[in-house]
């Protein structure tokens, strides 16, 4: 059997791309996505979610305040 070592800090470009493509076809069944990942644990899985989820509504926000003001240029 193989020891896969866990990680901390920042994940990899693999690692997010493997979030990004098992997001995609699975959703957020975290548990099942921690037993294909191996290298991050549940929490580590979840708080990548949610900081790439908060992450993504301020960029929503931002585009639409600059989208706004565009309009009266």
């Amino acid at each position: 059997m193989q020891n896969i070592q866990l990680k901390t800090g920042k994940w990899t470009e693999h690692e997010q791309q493997f979030f990004k493509n098992y997001f995609k076809q699975f959703g957020n069944d975290f548990k099942q996505f921690e037993e294909l990942l191996k290298t991050r644990t549940l929490n580590q899985i979840k708080s990548y979610y949610h900081n790439v989820q908060n992450r993504n509504k301020q960029i929503r926000k931002e585009r639409e305040e600059r989208d706004r003001f565009n309009i009266f240029e």
